[in-house]
Parts: structure tokens; C-alpha cells; sequence
């Protein structure tokens, strides 16, 4: 029985994936941006995810300017972006390890780092996920099972936002995945 639960809810994933990279395409490439407190936008995101990290045993962290970080970003592409990163990052995560995520500043851009102590991706599966096709190529536990589009969606998410996502990895050592955003001079509604 647990075995058809888990096969259903990794078909329901797998739906909801594709819907939420359909609707990214269909709401087109032109960022509605506003005055966004990233510090504060990330510490409200990441409230469910904390719960669901202290029930596997996993720490996470968020490191943000002690100055602060106003930028004027699309808020639901970015949601869009870090939440399917957010989510591998708690499926990969071994018990007893911390996800920290870091608030990356730079002249003109702004992104979100996420990084983990799961096993990384090989080659292989950072090369996919830095096209088009899904990444499912190497990255899996014992209690993990993916999707495959999670990098995907940050992906587009960011391009449509004049960004890009970066993937590092030592194969076995964790994942970095920065997901970085134009940062436009004013609300763009």
C-alpha cells in the first residue's frame, strides 16, 4: 500500500510541476516587480519548509546583510523560483545536516543561494539541468525520489526575470544552486 501511495503522490508532483512551469510560460516574460524586503519575503517562505526540516531532523539557516536587502523583483517569480529548490533541498538533506540560505547581492542583481549536505549531482545531471531537458540524472537517496523539474522551473523562473541559476557541485558533497535576478530600478506593475 505504501508503495502505491508514493507512486501517486510522485505522479501528483510530477502534475503540479508541469503546471506551475505552464503557468510561468503563459504569464509571460515581463517581470511585475515592487519594493521587495528579501530578508523578510525569505524568512515567510521559509516558515513551512523549517517545519517540515525540524521533522526530518534538518537544520536550516538564512544569512541576509546585516544592512538589509530592498530590491525591486518580481516576488511570485522568485517564490516560484526558490520553492522547488527549497523542496530538493529537504529531499536530499541526510538527518542531522542544515540547509543554509544565503542572500547573494551584486551590482545590478540579486539571487538566492541554497545550499545542502545530500550526495550533489554528477556531470551528468548539472549538465541537464543547465538545458532544457530534465535533470534526473544523478541525484537520489534512499528516501528521495524526484521529479526532475524543479531545477527546471528556478531555472526559467530566472531567465524570465533577466537572471540566470547557477549549480555547483562535488558529486557527493552537497548542492549549491544560486538562483540570481535582474534587480530593476522600479516597481514594474
Amino acid at each position: 500500500m505504501n508503495d502505491v501511495l508514493s507512486e501517486v503522490r510522485h505522479g501528483l508532483d510530477l502534475v503540479n510541476s508541469h503546471l506551475q512551469l505552464s503557468r510561468l510560460e503563459q504569464r509571460g516574460s515581463f517581470p511585475v516587480t515592487v519594493k521587495l524586503d528579501v530578508a523578510r519575503f525569505l524568512t515567510e517562505e521559509l516558515q513551512p519548509y523549517r517545519r517540515v526540516a525540524r521533522s526530518q531532523g534538518v537544520a536550516i539557516q538564512l544569512n541576509v546583510p546585516e544592512a538589509g536587502c530592498a530590491a525591486y523583483v518580481d516576488a511570485d517569480k522568485l517564490r516560484i523560483a526558490i520553492n522547488p529548490l527549497l523542496e530538493n533541498a529537504l529531499r536530499f538533506s541526510p538527518e542531522g545536516s542544515a540547509i543554509t540560505i544565503t542572500v547573494v547581492q551584486e551590482p545590478g542583481r540579486i539571487g538566492v543561494r541554497i545550499s545542502d549536505a545530500g550526495p550533489g549531482m554528477t556531470s551528468a545531471g548539472r549538465d541537464a539541468a543547465s538545458g532544457t531537458r530534465q535533470a534526473t540524472a544523478g541525484r537520489a537517496t534512499a528516501r528521495a525520489r524526484s521529479t526532475g523539474l524543479g531545477l527546471s522551473i528556478a531555472r526559467r523562473a530566472a531567465e524570465l526575470h533577466g537572471g540566470t541559476l547557477l549549480i555547483e557541485s562535488g558529486g557527493g558533497q552537497g548542492l549549491a544552486v544560486t538562483v540570481m535576478f535582474q534587480e530593476y530600478a522600479q516597481d514594474r506593475g
